[in-house]
């Protein structure tokens, strides 16, 4: 068959799939293998919508129960785990949370996941706390969490983008504070910036709170000893290889390879609080050696808590953070001499930052 006539096919299926989603009715085996059409048609929400029906209709313990658990648990990236035992981050959001939240508040958290940012704002305080999730999946698992945690009474589960709230509705209204821990590596893959730009615009009180207010995208110079350009394998010469190399890598935060050769600076500073920030920008900064060769930089985040109190995954810090530093290889290394400067460009769109020798 023809890309053309999958194509259609492909839109014939979309255009028809209500209907074989009202066919199937309760019956969780139709539900499920629904699911995973809709997941190859890119009907997201829709894949995860079917899998929760599917679930809520087979018999518990039997086999087919199990399938669609295990298909519902393959479906939430697993960085979701590491982020939830990533005990220095819940720790710094509960001080930044706890400062910014004052007894009666309405709080939103965007992003919900499991509810733990909610509930830690209930603790703090909150009147009432809206915690919206587009995942139908994560938000199925809060609404059970704030349950059995006893606090249904002032937490709400909306399983929608914040993007999708109209404070029109009185179930929604303003909010005193806003939370939104939909960081990235890079601060903005998750969509922080969109978001929280359209959070503050449309959802935030005068007079309101962001948590987080501020993040930094901060950078280095550095020497990863594991990047290296491939010259004869087994005898030939694959030097031709190498620009297929020159992708951005995730690295531990505790890189035992890894050097810096020049001090840190921010690159980008991100104003969550401000409706009107841009959501593309361009900077240059100068950084300051400190001897040796550079083979690309090491780009971080720093996260702003409120008062002087910072969140930072350093990639010599030794730490565990699920936020994982990015490496930004050189097409070429850079001798740095101590106290010499080198120039650093970046850009970033709404959902990426870019960094290049200057």
């Amino acid at each position: 068959m023809s890309m053309d006539g999958k194509t259609q096919n492909l839109e014939r299926l979309r255009t028809h799939f209500g209907g074989f989603v009202q066919r199937a009715g309760d019956d969780p085996r139709r539900l499920l293998g629904l699911a995973k059409s809709a997941e190859r048609l890119g009907l997201w929400v829709q894949s995860r919508q079917l899998l929760l029906r599917a679930r809520a209709s087979a018999e518990p313990g039997s086999k087919l129960h199990r399938e669609i658990r295990d298909w519902i648990a393959g479906a939430i990236p697993s960085w979701h785990w590491s982020m939830l035992r990533d005990e220095a981050r819940n720790a710094a959001f509960e001080r930044a949370i706890r400062r910014a939240v004052r007894p009666g508040d309405r709080v939103l958290d965007i992003g919900t996941g499991s509810g733990l940012l909610a509930m830690i704002a209930a603790r703090a305080g909150a009147g009432e706390v809206v915690a919206c999730e587009k995942d139908p999946l994560l938000a199925d698992a809060a609404l059970h969490i704030v349950r059995r945690n006893g606090l249904s009474d002032r937490i709400r589960v909306v399983a929608a983008s914040s993007q999708d709230l109209d404070p029109a509705d009185d179930a929604i209204g303003s909010f005193d504070v806003i939370i939104g821990e939909v960081l990235g590596n890079d601060v903005l893959h998750e969509g922080m910036l969109p978001t929280m730009k359209d959070a503050a615009s449309r959802l935030l009180r005068p007079g309101g709170r962001m948590v987080p207010p501020t993040a930094e995208a901060r950078i280095a110079l550095c020497h990863w000893t594991r990047f290296a350009p491939l010259e004869r394998v087994s005898g030939f010469d694959l030097a031709d290889i190498n620009p297929l190399m020159m992708a951005t890598r995730r690295l531990n935060a505790d890189q035992g390879d890894l050097a810096l050769r020049s001090n840190p600076a921010a690159l980008f500073t991100f104003d969550f609080a401000d409706p009107d920030m841009l959501e593309t920008g361009e900077n240059r900064v100068l950084l300051e050696g400190t001897g040796g060769a550079a083979n690309g930089a090491v780009q971080w985040l720093r996260i702003d808590l409120g008062g002087s109190d910072t969140y930072e995954n350093h990639p010599l810090s030794n730490g565990e953070s699920h936020w994982r530093p990015l490496f930004y290889p050189f097409e070429s290394p850079i001798d740095t001499a101590p106290g010499a400067l080198v120039a650093i460009e970046g850009s970033h769109d709404a959902h990426s930052v870019r960094i290049r020798p200057g």
